[in-house]
């Protein structure tokens, strides 16, 4: 997969331009959520497939990977929404608070997005579906709880809670010193730079958990 370094080089820094252009045209934070909610989610789904194509030696070009990624984005867009900004984000915000009974609350929080982070890549290299979003929910699940898969969860659930703990410290400290773009300044550009990483390690940990059930299942 890094012959593949290039493609998610481009996606990112093209996807990360627009963006920056388009929220510069209004410079408002419902605008700034508003294009993080499908810019991000575009990179992870380019990034999915890709990394997907490699895994299963069905290498295509990148203009029909650019042509899933368009098909499949609102389902991953979805769920990424659900997973990432609900609960993840949710879960690290209470564990900033300093109130103990909310750390808790936050640490179970996370723990449960944690078993739904395989639900990213479903939507991304499963059969299509009305229903898949649903489905990558529940399949998710499914697989975490296999053959001890959640364990291979922990680092990408840490990695991706870092990130926002500190996005939203430096969120706090920006808006402190009164800067305008202080909520796109703290997410967008690090969401832009880790989105491609995170999607190629998410998407190999996934396609090991389904190695790993069908070992069991023979």
């Amino acid at each position: 997969m890094r012959r593949d370094a290039g493609f998610y080089a481009l996606v990112t820094v093209v996807v990360f331009g627009v963006e920056t252009a388009v929220y510069a045209l209004w410079r408002t934070e419902s605008v700034g959520m508003l294009l993080s909610a499908f810019f991000t989610p575009f990179i992870l789904t380019a990034a999915m497939i890709r990394s997907a194509q490699a895994l299963t030696d069905s290498p295509q070009g990148a203009l029909e990977t650019l042509r899933r990624t368009a098909l499949r984005l609102l389902g991953v867009a979805i769920v990424n929404f659900f997973v990432v900004w609900l609960c993840l984000g949710f879960g690290v915000t209470l564990m900033m608070t300093g109130d103990f009974a909310e750390v808790l609350m936050g640490f179970a929080t996370l723990a449960t997005s944690c078993t739904l982070l395989y639900a990213l890549v479903y939507v991304c290299v499963e059969p299509p579906s009305w229903a898949l979003p649903f489905l990558a929910v529940t399949r998710s699940i499914e697989l975490t709880w296999q053959n001890a898969n959640v364990r291979r969860l922990v680092l990408p659930a840490l990695l991706f809670t870092a990130l926002v703990a500190a996005e939203t410290a430096l969120q706090q400290w920006l808006t402190a010193g009164h800067v305008r773009d202080a909520t796109f300044l703290a997410g967008t550009p690090a969401d832009a730079l880790t989105a491609a990483p995170f999607a190629v390690l998410l998407t190999v940990i996934y396609f090991d958990a389904l190695a790993r059930e069908s070992r069991r299942a023979t």
